[in-house]
């Protein structure tokens, strides 16, 4: 499976018992939902998060499915475990951690390594699974597909809780997980939402990320680059007024996140109901009509591996990261212990896919300041959980945009 590996990679089972579900069924019964307000009325849904109505309505479908047969279904697919070594260059430390991961290896010659990243509050290496087909029918060249569940998704470690953890932390995870499964020669990445800031900090630090493409980009409005550059487009215009409006009325989660995760992490951990308000208000506001059966097996997962309080810690650096219409210095890239002040893609090709329901859709002249982008559209339908909702918009993407930017000479030296 993976003949030029220097990891211990063992294949991987999802197996909770009937007990922990026995015990999901109990808080679910049990949890009060409290009383009726104005603000969770359903003649206000969605306009001041989840409503009653649907909290209810969704408990109920959560109490009724089959979680035994959701595990099967998901057992199918072919998980891994990988042990993967990490030195953290800023403290010294070092540690092992196990990633979860779905591989879907080409056994052609001259394969391209490609790097599938979620974001939050991501289904792990699953939210993204459904892209594999569609990757594989536009891809004029063979693929090889890694798609992991970032640490403290699901099945994979959680962070150190002896240090910060950050993007730069999560890039050089990722990036010693491709290089130990043998893609040292190079590979390709894509990113929506926070494995965006993953895969850019992968694409500016390491010369193996040859390219990479993103669904999401989070563009400070105040750069003199953003600022130099006017729109006149009507749609640009509307893109923007929608990304402003979601950063007044729908960025408290964030927040909460950020300044205060320890807190968040306690309430949410505590009933899954919690989880349910939390998560299925973004996930049912994000996805034009999700399907009942995604959402609850999305609840499920995040509750029975306690992903909540594991996943969020990105958030505190948000605010931390580097311009990303400036490119990192030569000392920066070269430095492992200093966080990059800028992160424009230089010297590398990069492709930008938005759609119509993205929370933060960026114009294409704003996209284009941001690096080398040779492939950007703008697809009919769709929204934030792209490589979910609408995977054969995002997989062809990705296709077409390795079919023109991966490297001819990297294509030559793997035959």
């Amino acid at each position: 499976m993976f003949p030029h590996a220097t990891l211990a990679i063992t294949p991987f089972r999802i197996a909770h018992s009937p007990q922990e579900i026995a015990d999901l069924n109990t808080l679910l019964r049990l949890s009060p939902f409290g009383p009726e307000t104005y603000e969770n009325g359903t003649a206000r849904a969605s306009n001041y998060g989840i409503d009653m109505h649907r909290m209810r309505s969704v408990r109920d479908a959560w109490l009724a499915s089959d979680w035994h047969a959701t595990q099967d279904r998901l057992n199918t697919m072919p998980q891994y475990i990988a042990r993967v070594p990490d030195h953290d260059p800023r403290t010294g430390k070092r540690t092992t951690m196990d990633v979860h991961f779905l591989a879907y290896p080409s056994d052609r010659h001259g394969t391209v390594p490609v790097l599938l990243l979620h974001g939050w509050p991501g289904m792990g290496c699953f939210e993204l699974q459904p892209m594999v087909e569609h990757l594989r029918l536009h891809s004029k060249r063979p693929l090889d597909i890694i798609i992991p569940s970032l640490p403290g998704y699901l099945y994979s470690s959680p962070p150190p809780t002896d240090r910060e953890y950050d993007f730069e932390d999560v890039a050089r995870l990722m990036h010693t997980f491709m290089l130990g499964l043998g893609y040292g020669a190079g590979y390709a990445t894509q990113g929506g939402d926070l494995g965006s800031f993953v895969a850019r900090v992968m694409a500016c630090r390491y010369d193996q990320c040859k390219i990479s493409h993103f669904n999401f980009m989070q563009l400070k409005l105040g750069t003199p680059a953003i600022a130099a550059t006017p729109l006149e487009d009507p749609t640009d215009k509307a893109h923007v007024a929608r990304w402003q409006k979601f950063q007044k009325t729908g960025m408290g989660y964030a927040m909460e996140h950020a300044t205060r995760p320890a807190t968040i992490s306690f309430a949410v951990a505590s009933s899954p109901l919690a989880l349910l308000a939390w998560l299925g208000e973004k996930l049912l506001d994000s996805f034009t009509d999700m399907p009942l059966p995604t959402l609850l097996q999305w609840l499920t997962l995040f509750w029975l591996t306690h992903s909540f309080s594991t996943s969020i810690y990105m958030y505190r650096h948000l605010s931390a990261c580097g311009d990303f219409t400036v490119a990192p210095t030569a000392a920066e890239r070269a430095d492992p212990t200093c966080r990059m002040k800028g992160l424009k893609i230089v010297g590398k090709k990069m492709g930008y896919s938005t759609f119509p329901g993205e929370i933060f859709p960026v114009p294409k002249a704003w996209a284009a300041k941001t690096g080398d982008m040779v492939f950007y559209r703008l697809n009919e339908k769709g929204g934030h959980f792209a490589g979910c909702e609408t995977p054969e918009l995002l997989g062809k993407d990705f296709a077409e945009f390795v079919n023109m930017a991966w490297p001819a000479d990297e294509e030559k030296s793997k035959l």
